[in-house]
């Protein structure tokens, strides 16, 4: 059993952001994970052919002061760099290129999930620690994972953060501080090749990330030299195929495309299910927050607009600030 001032739940943005602020103010603390790695909606994968595929957050804003000093430290090591070309919306078939000066967008080097691999040296992450279950026990948390799990897990501490999607949160602790939550569901799949027509095809810059808004399919293709290019779909069209396996609905999403736009039907490379994607919100107040238990929730669903990276580092910070100043 060990015993810490706290206990963080989630090694994505928001609860690694949350342990160096902890970390460098002298608490004790441990970010616990069930992944392989750091990441969380920013992870990234690496092919059997060494190819890299970012399968959440491609890019990112960093404009708020309060994260000017992680930036900063990332631009000095090398860990982001401007993104590599230009980010583009569609509306109603019509594509409008964003001003890259006036409007900067940043990327993980050489992916995403490298960048929050960086976030996480020498801080105190322990990955594969599922947390099914957190109680108070006289004035301290209890945390414990897995009955069946062949290494048991139980932490104990002072205070608690959960740095995760609400609905997931709600599983390890049911009364959270915190109102009704949602999540939109999103469905990543990589392909080999698009159709010429699709937005993102052969005719645009030769990088590009474009969102859509208000399609009944896409909501966002990223292009990248080098890489597979990677479309997610809607959240309409993700949510009644959630439960359906990987293989199934890319197959699905592949003959749609071409379908839609021509050509021949692209080769799945690579498909990915995110349950608990984009937030609803954004909820307010910069992180839930329950004083009398030293229980604290974080995430991109706290601070608008929702579903932001710089976002869920913000509530990060502010989980951190709540507990270091004890109100």
């Amino acid at each position: 059993m060990e015993h810490k001032d706290v206990v963080i739940v989630g090694s994505g943005a928001s609860g690694l952001a949350c342990a160096r602020r902890l970390t460098e103010a002298g608490m004790t603390c441990v970010v616990l994970d069930r992944g392989r790695r750091p990441g969380g909606r920013a992870s990234s994968r690496v092919l059997a052919d060494g190819r890299l595929l970012d399968l959440g957050v491609p890019l990112f804003r960093m404009s708020d002061a309060r994260t000017r000093d992680f930036m900063g430290r990332w631009l000095e090591a090398g860990f982001v760099v401007p993104f590599p070309g230009r980010v583009a919306d569609v509306t109603d078939g019509h594509m409008t290129l964003r001003d890259s000066d006036e409007d900067p967008r940043w990327t993980g080097s050489p992916s995403m999930g490298a960048l929050l691999e960086a976030m996480a040296i020498d801080l105190p992450v322990r990955q594969e620690a599922t947390v099914t279950r957190a109680f108070r026990a006289e004035n301290h948390w209890v945390l414990q994972g897995p009955e069946d799990a062949e290494v048991p897990l139980e932490v104990h501490a002072s205070a608690l953060v959960l740095a995760m999607p609400l609905p997931q949160a709600r599983r390890v602790v049911s009364d959270l501080p915190a109102p009704t939550d949602g999540n939109d569901a999103c469905l990543v799949a990589a392909f080999d090749a698009i159709p010429e027509a699709m937005p993102g095809g052969s005719a645009s810059p030769a990088t590009l990330a474009c969102y859509l808004h208000g399609d009944d399919l896409l909501a966002l293709v990223i292009r990248r030299p080098g890489r597979p290019v990677v479309v997610h779909a809607s959240a309409a069209w993700s949510l009644p195929r959630l439960e359906r396996s990987p293989a199934n609905w890319a197959a699905e999403m592949a003959e749609a495309l071409a379908a839609r736009f021509g050509g021949p039907v692209p080769k799945t490379v690579h498909a990915h299910r995110w349950t608990f994607a984009r937030p609803l919100g954004p909820l307010g107040g910069g992180c839930g927050w329950d004083p009398d238990r030293r229980l604290a929730v974080c995430g991109d669903a706290w601070i608008g607009p929702a579903g932001r990276f710089e976002g869920a580092m913000l509530s990060g910070l502010e989980a951190a600030d709540r507990l270091l100043r004890q109100d």
